[in-house]
């Protein structure tokens, strides 16, 4: 994804012209494709699948991160997007033994993803003003250490038993992954400072 990323960038730069409309048709072809390979080879789609679902997550992050960078104002559209990603997220909860969505989990998973980026962002901005977010910068510094923890402990909980979608395992995989990583962080830290 990072090698078209240029060409990506210019389609969604603000000054180009119909830039959500580029963003729908991208996303429904990456839905098209997910859909494609999943029908014509299921055995490659099992193995390819989880790439091919942040598809739309990579999509709609570069189409968001233009627009947050220029500190623009959030549009209508973006708030029906924000309110069906809490919407889907919510009919998905409740119809989780009788899949009435007719939505691809990935998809519902997306567009929720961003209902909590916004809800961070907002979160964060009133934290600036009313607190120190120091352990939030730190955080950040630890985020690749944060990200191979999650995504290691996710396959060792889900291997044992304890799956990652029950919100007491969720929490308990996400305390793990963010002491390891600030622990890792400081070591390869210390270690690298000796080398220096």
């Amino acid at each position: 994804m990072y090698l078209i990323y240029p060409f990506i960038y210019q389609q969604f730069k603000l000054e180009s012209k119909h830039r959500g409309v580029k963003v729908v048709v991208l996303i429904l072809i990456s839905v098209g494709l997910n859909i494609f390979v999943s029908l014509v080879s299921p055995v490659l789609y099992k193995n390819i699948g989880i790439a091919l679902h942040r598809i739309p997550i990579f999509l709609m992050g570069s189409y968001y991160g233009e627009k947050i960078y220029a500190k623009n104002k959030i549009e209508v559209s973006d708030k029906i997007l924000i309110i069906s990603g809490l919407i889907l997220k919510i009919i998905d909860i409740l119809a989780i033994h009788n899949r009435i969505l007719f939505f691809p989990q990935y998809l519902v998973d997306a567009v929720y993803t961003f209902f909590l980026i916004f809800i961070f962002v907002y979160a964060l901005a009133y934290a600036e003003k009313t607190m120190s977010t120091r352990c939030l910068a730190m955080l950040g510094t630890c985020s690749l250490e944060l990200y191979l923890f999650n995504v290691s402990l996710r396959v060792i909980f889900d291997y044992m038993g304890y799956a990652p979608g029950v919100l007491t395992n969720y929490l308990a995989l996400t305390t793990v992954s963010i002491v390891l990583s600030v622990v890792t962080h400081y070591l390869i830290g210390k270690g690298l400072g000796r080398l220096s």
